[in-house]
């Protein structure tokens, strides 16, 4: 700004469509802005637009403003400051710039959105030239405080959003979102969404799996399809599977979840932690009814309702042992009339 009372932002371009021209005199020096709708036929054919930004001398600024005069459309322009303040023998520069694009005006979502497309496409350049592998850059989305090392993996339509650490070896497939959320070196992530959570080394998570509300998985670890974590520690080399929920949970390393294992941990008013020990193993669909602890090399039994803490090396059955009526089923059927 210097000793200018004021300074505009412009950019010389080769198309200027709808914007404010610049027009300055013989000597070069800035004489008006003038709208479209408003300029002469000379002055539209001036490549050089305004960008509507501006540093004001503020005393000037507050002066000068009651001389704007209602313009075509009965609205008060503040780039008719700029004539007034010529007249009246003020300082004025342009600083240009070299990418106008910078500085897009948005008036309405179809402007947005080409705004939004350009810094994705700004965003995604950067992470190519840094060497990160972006399958289709025009359909991944990556927040501008995302950081991601090199020889990353990134399938169309990801969406990695907030303070999201991406590190070197990962895979993140197609469909995946991600927010605030690391991941570990060589870990794959297979069309699942992950938010507020860590996720260690060498994982799979996936495909359709949920990390949240601060879960961190160990290294070696494998969250399997339909599977959700909520604020769940879980150690190293430990596997779940398929279609379980472990919710306010501490899991350990070598432990096995079988399918459709729930941690039960609200009450109704309050949520409990369920806590299970390094190489136990938890039968298919089982329930751990929290408060609980099961101990270290403890063996869950399929099917089993988990109410009381399990000491380490025992196992637990809580089901009901199986009774069987013979030839009931087929007269249950012919009552029913299905056979």
């Amino acid at each position: 700004h210097g000793d200018h009372d004021l300074t505009i932002v412009s950019a010389q371009v080769k198309n200027p469509g709808r914007y404010a021209r610049v027009i300055r005199d013989n000597q070069g020096n800035i004489k008006k802005i003038v709208e479209t709708r408003n300029a002469t036929e000379l002055e539209a054919t001036s490549k050089e637009i305004n960008l509507g930004v501006y540093c004001f001398n503020n005393e000037l600024l507050y002066k000068y403003l009651p001389e704007i005069e209602d313009d075509s459309k009965e609205e008060l322009n503040i780039i008719d400051l700029v004539s007034v303040m010529r007249k009246n023998g003020h300082k004025i520069q342009a600083i240009k710039i070299e990418d106008a694009s910078e500085f897009m005006g948005i008036n309405d979502r179809f402007e947005l959105a080409k705004a939004s497309q350009w810094m994705r496409n700004k965003i995604n350049h950067y992470w190519l030239e840094k060497g990160v592998s972006i399958l289709d850059p025009n359909n991944t989305y990556i927040g501008p405080d995302v950081e991601i090392e090199a020889d990353v993996i990134i399938e169309p339509n990801s969406h990695i959003y907030g303070n999201s650490i991406i590190m070197s070896g990962v895979t993140v497939t197609a469909n995946s979102y991600i927010v605030n959320s690391e991941i570990g070196p060589n870990t794959v992530i297979e069309s699942s969404k992950i938010v507020d959570s860590k996720v260690g080394s060498d994982s799979t998570v996936g495909p359709f799996a949920h990390l949240r509300n601060h879960t961190e998985l160990g290294n070696h670890v494998r969250v399997g399809n339909f599977v959700e974590m909520k604020n769940t520690k879980v150690g190293n080399h430990t596997a779940t599977a398929h279609l379980s929920y472990l919710g306010d949970a501490e899991v350990g390393s070598y432990v096995n979840i079988g399918c459709g294992v729930v941690t039960i941990n609200y009450d109704g008013k309050e949520k409990h932690k369920t806590v299970i020990g390094d190489h136990s193993f938890v039968g298919s669909q089982s329930g751990l009814v929290a408060p609980v602890t099961v101990g270290e090399n403890v063996l869950v039994a399929a099917g089993s309702m988990i109410t009381e803490d399990v000491e380490s090396d025992d196992l637990a059955i809580a089901r009901q042992r199986q009774s069987i009526k013979k030839g009931y089923g087929r007269k249950y059927l012919e009552e029913k009339g299905k056979i």
